[in-house]
């Protein structure tokens, strides 16, 4: 074999691999490209979800987002977004939604905005799958916690054990003493 060989049978293979999802992931610079994208974009920063990040991203681009049919019942769980003070990208919004709980998630152009393809790596989940929240029974404990400290303390306020022990609550207190007889 030649070296002429060598390098057409390289170049053959590689076309004929399919570009890995690393690499596809890394090769978005289509998207950070596009002018239309380039709009600030806020999100709720506290578990948002895919319909809440797409529907921000259509009010403040313009475009049509729109997932692919095995999608459709797509639900990804992005935790705690950080807050961003100017807002985010919109590249970088839909560079996480293509990464999130997807294999091989890209955005397709198309001419009036992007589609989402991939394949789902976990089955969907509906809201009554969600982990439950502990901020709810930590309020509600804390709560009952106060109440009970607070009616302990009344309590013990309308029993006289908070008074000042040895002192005397006859009425004798309030006469003036009696002086001292002489023998």
């Amino acid at each position: 074999m030649n070296g002429r060989s060598i390098v057409l049978l390289v170049a053959v293979l590689s076309q004929a691999s399919p570009a890995s999802a690393q690499e596809r992931r890394v090769n978005t610079n289509y998207l950070r490209a596009d002018a239309r994208l380039q709009a600030r974009v806020q999100v709720d920063p506290d578990r948002p979800s895919l319909t809440h990040i797409l529907g921000r991203l259509r009010e403040a681009t313009g475009l049509d987002l729109t997932l692919d049919q095995n999608l459709q019942d797509h639900r990804p769980r992005f935790g705690r977004v950080q807050p961003a003070r100017r807002g985010y990208l919109a590249w970088q919004l839909l560079e996480l939604v293509a990464e999130k709980g997807l294999e091989g998630g890209e955005w397709k152009p198309t001419p009036r905005g992007f589609y989402l393809v991939g394949k789902p790596l976990a089955r969907p989940h509906t809201d009554a799958e969600e982990p439950p929240s502990l901020t709810q029974p930590l309020l509600l404990s804390l709560t009952a916690f106060a109440g009970v400290v607070a009616s302990l303390a009344v309590l013990r306020w309308l029993t006289g054990a908070g008074r000042k022990s040895g002192r005397k609550d006859d009425g004798a207190a309030s006469a003036p003493p009696s002086p001292p007889v002489p023998d």
